[in-house]
């Protein structure tokens, strides 16, 4: 389990995710803009979940939870993340 230490020390940000969706497509007056996932946007077609924060933070709490396995394709949907910070700004748990 040692592989997931790096992933335990974002529990309390994974585990906080109360799945609104507004990481994926959101309007926020607080920050006067519109924001949304790029990965998202340019995965549109595929219509996945995975794509944007709350399917990864799905994701992740099932891996910590042991109810999905760590596996190299699982990594490589999780780490498309652009890191643009969208999602921060408009979560309402951050």
């Amino acid at each position: 389990m040692s592989e997931l230490k790096h992933l335990k020390k974002e529990w309390e940000a994974i585990f906080s995710c109360m799945g609104c969706g507004d990481c994926g497509f959101a309007i926020r007056p607080a920050v006067g803009r519109y924001l949304t996932c790029p990965v998202k946007e340019a995965k549109a077609d595929e219509g996945f979940e995975i794509y944007f924060s709350r399917g990864r933070m799905n994701i992740l709490k099932s891996v910590l939870e042991g109810k999905l396995p760590l596996s190299k394709e699982l990594a490589e949907f999780v780490y498309q993340c652009s890191e643009c910070g969208n999602c921060t700004e408009v979560c309402h748990m951050s």
